[in-house]
């Protein structure tokens, strides 16, 4: 990690339990990566460690992502998962208001 940079903790993270912790991902930077070869699901990790499924090659190209990097999926599986970002997902509607901070 470059010097005066911290890993993120995730909501997960249970000290000495199974579940990872904290993870890294430059400030403002993601990863795209394929779990494992190439047909393998693809990821979009950001950097609050957070894990999305990019299901297809239309929502890898409306999010502007080119080829992603091979990683192994028992890493990935580690992290927590997000919604998936595709244009079928970004057009449900849902019945929820966010809280007042």
């Amino acid at each position: 990690m470059p010097p005066g940079q911290a890993a993120v903790t995730l909501a997960q993270a249970d000290g000495r339990g199974p579940a990872l912790d904290a993870a890294y991902v430059p400030t403002g930077r993601s990863a795209y990566v394929r779990a494992g070869d190439k047909a393998g699901t693809r990821y979009l990790i950001v950097d609050t460690g957070v894990r999305f499924a990019i299901p297809d090659d239309d929502a890898a190209h409306d999010l502007g992502l080119s080829e992603p990097t091979p990683a192994p999926w028992p890493i990935l599986t580690l992290l927590p998962a997000g919604p998936e970002l595709s244009r079928r997902g970004a057009s449900i509607a849902r019945d929820a208001v966010a809280g007042s901070p």
